[in-house]
């Protein structure tokens, strides 16, 4: 679930996208969950039932380097999960 402007969505594959940058960033969840001040079991439970906020996508967008095109590629699933 992702929250935008106080409305939930469900986006079925943003905890997997999370995990795909991770890995190619070369990072480990846990410096993730530092950077999102929260531990790495939550960031854990995030990417399971993909309850990200939009800040959380953010701050995980700047932290990953995550290019601008899959940036855009993951706002088209969060709108499509609008409608």
């Amino acid at each position: 679930m992702v929250i935008m402007n106080r409305t939930e969505y469900k986006a079925r594959t943003i905890g997997k996208l999370v995990v795909g940058w991770l890995r190619r960033a070369g990072k480990y969840q846990r410096e993730l969950a530092a950077v999102l001040g929260i531990s790495q079991q939550a960031l854990s439970q995030k990417c399971m039932n993909n309850s990200f906020t939009y800040s959380d996508l953010i701050i995980i967008f700047y932290f990953l380097d995550v290019p601008d095109d899959e940036i855009l590629k993951t706002m088209k699933i969060l709108r499509k999960e609008k409608t």
